[in-house]
């Protein structure tokens, strides 16, 4: 199937393989050999205008289709690279929403603006920059993940962990625990 499209984009291919199966698996290399031409064969102009079946007419016939052929093939080709750049940018606005007002904007920059190396330099380290930014990322998350577990717990984590006192405090208790049971004692 790859051959038979090149086929279709290429019809020069069409006549070397025919050519090539007519030749018994060679290709002729010479017009002589291509036209079936004999050896002592001399190119005559008034024979090849006034005779059209004659071997002068045929070689000029064949000229003349070489020369149509490579210009046709390089309109052809000049043709497939417009569409593909038409493809691309219609693309390019599709996914970026671009209106035609946007889309003369960003063209009108694109044709001021000079490709500079350090332009070139970021491109071509695009992804490694990405990859490196992502790496830097994951590594600070898991440093800071490490610092939080190697953290003491607070005590409410730790579970009763006792606490000192002062003797201030034990005092200023006791005396608030005695205001306590006095009242209790009277009732109050």
């Amino acid at each position: 199937m790859p051959i038979l499209d090149a086929m279709r984009e290429d019809p020069n291919l069409i006549t070397h393989v025919r050519n090539y199966f007519e030749g018994g698996g060679q290709t002729p290399q010479t017009m002589v050999e291509r036209l079936n031409l004999p050896e002592d064969f001399a190119f005559e102009a008034d024979d090849a205008f006034q005779n059209p079946d004659s071997d002068s007419a045929k070689v000029l016939g064949a000229t003349i289709d070489g020369i149509v052929q490579r210009r046709l093939n390089g309109a052809l080709q000049g043709q497939k690279a417009e569409n593909q750049k038409l493809t691309r940018e219609t693309d390019f606005r599709s996914r970026h929403e671009m209106t035609d007002e946007q889309w003369s904007s960003f063209v009108d920059f694109a044709k001021s603006k000079s490709l500079e190396l350090d332009d070139i330099y970021y491109l071509m380290n695009r992804k490694n920059r990405d990859e490196k930014i992502a790496d830097n990322t994951r590594q600070e998350l898991q440093d800071k993940m490490r610092e939080v577990q190697n953290q003491p717990g607070s005590l409410a984590t730790a579970g009763g962990t006792q606490v000192e006192r002062s003797p201030d405090d034990t005092i200023f208790d006791a005396i608030l625990g005695s205001d306590n049971e006095l009242e209790e004692a009277f009732g109050i």
